[in-house]
């Protein structure tokens, strides 16, 4: 028999609880449903005529671990009446286990949208006079239960804050069948960078003021199953539906780093732990792995700067750790010395008083790059890049009597250029001809332009021949257009790092460059590519790519 309750019972518990119905109803030991229909048989059901608050949104802030410590948080989404995706979540909890074994806190965190309520609503007709109800069906898988950290009433808020300068906005709701979920939230949390629930893994770089870290946006893939309207928009959601986290490291000084997990159909994912390449699969979590490929950032070698290099391509550096089977160099060579942007008289004048005036010089410092990087398991590709054809430009503009630093070495050039069109090699590069003449490596390949060079092909294809720079129909290339080629490419070009549905764009490996004034997106972030074909964005922070 339902319990009948007075009115005045009711509506005064209802009042003291602040409008909390799992409260009122504990207290009047009822169940959330027959306070519901209680509710609305007492007219208490309405919504509200007024609200606000004169307080802004409260938020947690998570301590930093202790010196020599690091604390990780592995961070998705899960969406109402939506069954999680087993294998991943108990990998996911396996990769948090194992990475607590030295003591270190890993603790996975899941933010709940919802999406198609009414889809999940019944509604019930009482006996006659009395209002109906919508009983509300919606409910979210028990496995994530005790990794939840959007409820308010568990938490006191729903935002966290992992680092001095970043936050889970795990309050945030946006539709999963958003077409670019981090549209419009470029200044929701300042300055500092924000990581949004979201079915999509995206990335965005927001300008912040010379000489400060980038912010940086990111969403967490989830770990729910596809569940969508099959209408246009659903469709749409469900092809980008990624099974995803986001590994967020936070060390002893509020440094902070964050890369994708990416999970294939089996739920197993790859990661870079302290740059050893580790495998999770089946629950279990294997060592020894290697990479698919590193697209490095546009490395600008005469920009770059010495202590990177070498922590990079020195021996026992970043490419001896993750062992890729692929390297490719975009914007490898700057053509700093002649190139067109430079040619005016103060930014000459400043070439010739500093002594950087020799293209001979600058090409090969530039293969001097190739030769430290080389390693007998890597193949060194170097992607056609639009500083790549400034050679061609300096050949063809230039006047070499009024440059007498560079005349032999340009007629050098030129003959070799007109001797090759002579015989008929119309794909004759200077970036090549210079850099092999200053002695890189026999093994590098050089690509043409369009000259596509695949990776996972048996996989899911990634291509890696594209700089960038070059856009669909002879229009300038962005990542928002290419990504609507459909194809998964690795590019570089924009200096910032970016993942826009299939079209993940690296950073840059030298940050000072002269004409970049002004706040910047820019970052020094390299795309690193598994062997299952997934891909994380690594983002070098206080000089490291992981705590």
């Amino acid at each position: 028999m339902r319990k009948i309750l007075p009115p005045e019972v009711v509506l005064e518990a209802y009042r003291r609880n602040c409008g909390n119905k799992t409260a009122t109803a504990s207290e009047l030991s009822v169940d959330r449903q027959t306070l519901r229909k209680l509710l609305a048989l007492y007219g208490a059901d309405k919504r509200p005529v007024a609200g606000g608050s004169t307080k802004p949104l409260k938020h947690n802030v998570l301590p930093l671990p202790r010196k020599g410590e690091v604390r990780r948080y592995i961070l998705t989404s899960a969406q109402n009446n939506t069954k999680v995706f087993t294998p991943f979540l108990k990998n996911l909890e396996a990769y948090a286990e194992w990475l607590q074994r030295n003591g270190d806190l890993a603790q996975i965190m899941v933010a709940r949208y919802t999406y198609n309520k009414n889809q999940y609503l019944r509604f019930q007709k009482e006996k006659p006079g009395v209002p109906g109800d919508l009983e509300d069906d919606c409910w979210f898988d028990p496995a994530i239960e005790g990794y939840v950290c959007d409820d308010p009433e568990r938490h006191g808020t729903c935002r966290w804050q992992l680092a001095p300068d970043l936050w889970f906005c795990a309050e945030m709701q946006i539709e999963p069948t958003a077409t670019s979920p981090l549209s419009d939230l470029q200044t929701y949390t300042g300055t500092d960078s924000s990581i949004f629930p979201h079915t999509k893994v995206a990335l965005e770089s927001v300008p912040t003021m010379p000489g400060q870290p980038v912010k940086m946006n990111y969403t967490t893939g989830t770990v729910t199953g596809r569940n969508y309207i099959k209408k246009k928009a659903g469709l749409k959601a469900e092809f980008h539906h990624t099974f995803a986290a986001l590994l967020v490291e936070v060390d002893s000084s509020g440094n902070w780093w964050a890369r994708q997990l990416v999970a294939d159909s089996t739920g197993s994912f790859y990661d870079l732990p302290a740059g050893d390449p580790v495998k999770v699969s089946a629950g279990k979590v294997s060592t020894g792995h290697r990479v698919e490929a590193v697209n490095w950032g546009d490395t600008h070698a005469t920009d770059l700067p010495l202590d990177r290099a070498k922590a990079y391509w020195w021996k026992g550096g970043v490419i001896d750790l993750v062992r890729p089977k692929h390297q490719f160099f975009n914007d490898l060579m700057s053509f700093q010395y002649r190139g067109h942007h430079g040619r005016g008289f103060s930014e000459m004048m400043r070439k010739h008083l500093a002594g950087d005036e020799l293209v001979e010089a600058e090409m090969i410092s530039t293969a001097g790059i190739l030769e430290l990087a080389d390693r007998d398991f890597c193949q060194s590709v170097v992607v056609r890049s639009n500083h790549d054809t400034h050679g061609e430009r300096w050949l063809d503009e230039a006047d070499y009597k009024s440059d007498l630093p560079n005349v032999e070495y340009f007629l050098e050039a030129q003959l070799a250029r007109v001797r090759a069109m002579k015989a008929g090699n119309t794909g004759w590069m200077f970036s090549e001809w210079a850099l092999k003449k200053a002695g890189c490596p026999e093994n590098v390949r050089f690509l043409r332009i369009d000259e596509s060079f695949v990776i996972c092909a048996k996989n899911h294809p990634i291509e890696c021949g594209l700089h960038g720079h070059l856009g669909p129909n002879g229009s300038r290339g962005t990542t928002a257009n290419l990504s609507r080629m459909g194809a998964r490419i690795n590019k570089g070009h924009d200096h910032a790092a970016t993942i826009r549905n299939g079209v993940y764009s690296a950073g840059v490996c030298a940050l000072e460059q002269g004409y970049n004034q002004g706040p910047t997106s820019w970052s020094v972030s390299h795309i690193c590519t598994y062997l299952n074909g997934k891909r994380c964005i690594l983002t070098e922070r206080v000089g490291r790519l992981w705590a």
